[in-house]
């Protein structure tokens, strides 16, 4: 199913149970980003809100995909597993060599509807183009742009359709670059180098020439799925929402440059980019990482014509720490490109999964059919070269057999590659890497449970009881080996006592945890500062440890 416009879909959504209505007038300064974020937080990712007062003409509605149930509906699907076999169908059916005659005419309806999926361009004015501004009366303080957080540089369209077209080709690309609003006529455009639009404003530049710009929000929210998913460069967005909907999207001219938007999107903001003018200050802004991205420059967008329809909504989300909107949006793209990645770049993968706490790329983790030594490393190779992949800093390889989505089985494989890991994979700074992992695939499991305290103070102490059992057993083993090798000589009679002091510190810590009143947090201190101490002692090499030994 499609929609006509954004109310369309939000009326499904209120008929779902999957919207709340707020009729108290709400500033878009920082509050409405407040109720989104808390709505966000919930279990399942709460439910949308449209906020129908806005110290506007116009309501804002926050956390549309904001659920797998919603961004299921809004791709026009039950589920996006449906979504996932109607892919793999279809690429089975592309890719299958057809051997005779009969069976290529079979291609004949398949062919027919994949030209519906092509956007197609018409005459005359859309209904976003109900109502237009333009010169002065075009001012961007008419419309409810959001300030999410305290230390954020201003108000930003966070969730924009950014159209740009290639000057060579006139290719066009659909991207989601936010906006930072400087004035009532100028926005900031935050396009990275490596993305396409920025490649765009490269050529207009070495051509000379001024940039049009045009930005669309609203309309089917396939739109703004499509300007999130990684498409290859010169592949049309609209192509893909086309697939997704299953029909076309339908394009009108804009009325001050020669791009083409959805004619069912809600507003319209056009412009242009000048690429000899000097970069300015765009940011700070709070990201999708939890962190606030710093200052730096970008081109200025200067504004030539807002249009939007009379009963026009206008859509935002919020990003922050996780999990927000963006979470669910991440895994329709698993979802959705899980299929090309197997045929395009490697047939061996059978599930990609990129957990919330990793904020999209920074930590994925991918189930592959392993067949060979070495693997591994290619398939995370070719991978980091794949798009926003680029920028991943964790990936986790596993056999298909690992239910890579189950956090108890990923938390558990973690572990035991940090601890029972190959003796070959050692090197300097090797052992803090193990460290933080286990620290890691530990917060996974517990962040999994975070609503069962029972469930987090058991294995909070159960780890505390398991890191003295492994401490004493690994000490304990090359006590005896260093015995077998030196015989009881200084260094090994000392190296008794740190590992007498150490077990004793830990069983009297433990002792004192369960018994004693004292603030917990000092005695965690007291403990991890003794066992520093001894283990650094325990590692220092044999004949140092004698040296020092015979001086005392």
């Amino acid at each position: 199913m499609s929609y006509n416009n954004l109310r369309e879909f939000i009326e499904r959504l209120e008929r779902e149970g999957e919207l709340v209505r707020v009729a108290a007038e709400v500033s878009p300064v920082e509050e409405i980003a407040e109720l989104t974020d808390r709505m966000a937080k919930q279990p399942g990712g709460g439910k949308a809100i449209l906020f129908e007062r806005t110290g506007t003409d116009f309501p804002v509605v926050t956390n549309l995909m904001g659920s797998e149930r919603r961004m299921a509906l809004a791709l026009g699907v039950e589920s996006l597993d449906a979504l996932t076999r109607r892919i793999d169908a279809l690429l089975h059916e592309v890719t299958t060599p057809k051997a005779t005659l009969w069976e290529k005419l079979r291609m004949l309806p398949l062919l027919g509807e994949m030209a519906r999926w092509m956007p197609r361009s018409r005459r005359g004015r859309g209904t976003c183009q109900e109502v237009v501004l333009r010169g002065e009366a075009a001012r961007l303080s008419l419309l409810p742009v959001l300030k999410c957080w305290p230390e954020d540089g201003g108000r930003f369209v966070t969730l924009p359709m950014v159209h740009t077209l290639d000057p060579d080709t006139g290719v066009r690309n659909v991207g989601m670059y936010r906006i930072q609003v400087f004035d009532d006529r100028t926005t900031g455009m935050h396009w990275h180098v490596h993305k396409t639009g920025a490649r765009h404003y490269d050529d207009y530049r070495r051509q000379g020439r001024r940039m049009p710009v045009a930005v669309a929000l609203g309309g089917d929210p396939v739109y703004a799925y499509a300007a999130t998913a990684p498409m290859p460069d010169n592949m049309d967005e609209y192509l893909l929402a086309g697939f997704l909907r299953r029909r076309p999207v339908e394009l009108v001219r804009c009325l001050t440059c020669g791009i083409e938007v959805p004619a069912d999107c809600d507003f319209v903001i056009e412009g242009y980019v000048d690429p000899a003018e000097e970069k300015t200050v765009e940011g700070p802004f709070g990201d999708h990482t939890g962190f606030y991205s710093l200052e730096d420059r970008y081109p200025r967008f200067h504004v030539t014509a807002i249009t939007h329809r009379r009963d026009a909504v206008y859509p935002a989300t919020v990003v922050g720490v996780p999990p927000e909107e963006d979470a669910y949006i991440a895994e329709a793209t698993e979802r959705i490109f899980l299929a090309p990645i197997r045929l395009a770049v490697q047939p061996e993968v059978r599930d990609l999964w990129m957990p919330t706490a990793g904020t999209a790329h920074n930590l994925a983790v991918v189930a592959i059919e392993r067949r060979y030594e070495g693997q591994a490393h290619k398939v995370a190779q070719s991978l980091w070269g794949a798009g926003q992949m680029m920028f991943n800093k964790y990936l986790v390889v596993a056999d298909a057999a690992t239910e890579i989505r189950r956090v108890e089985a990923l938390a558990a494989l973690v572990i035991c590659l940090v601890l029972l890991g190959s003796r070959k994979a050692r090197r300097p700074g090797a052992l803090g890497e193990r460290l933080l992992l286990l620290l890691g695939a530990t917060q996974i499991f517990l962040e999994s449970h975070r609503e069962d305290e029972c469930i987090r103070f058991g294995f909070v102490r159960f780890t505390q009881v398991a890191a003295i059992v492994v401490i004493t057993a690994v000490f304990a083993y090359r006590l005896v080996l260093r015995v077998r090798s030196h015989g009881w000589s200084g260094g090994t009679v000392a190296r008794m006592v740190v590992f007498v002091l150490m077990i004793a510190l830990c069983v009297g810590i433990e002792f004192a945890l369960d018994k004693s009143s004292i603030n917990n947090h000092l005695l965690y201190a007291v403990m991890a500062a003794g066992l520093a101490v001894l283990t650094a002692a325990a590692w220092i090499p044999e004949n140092q440890l004698s040296g020092a030994v015979k001086e005392a």
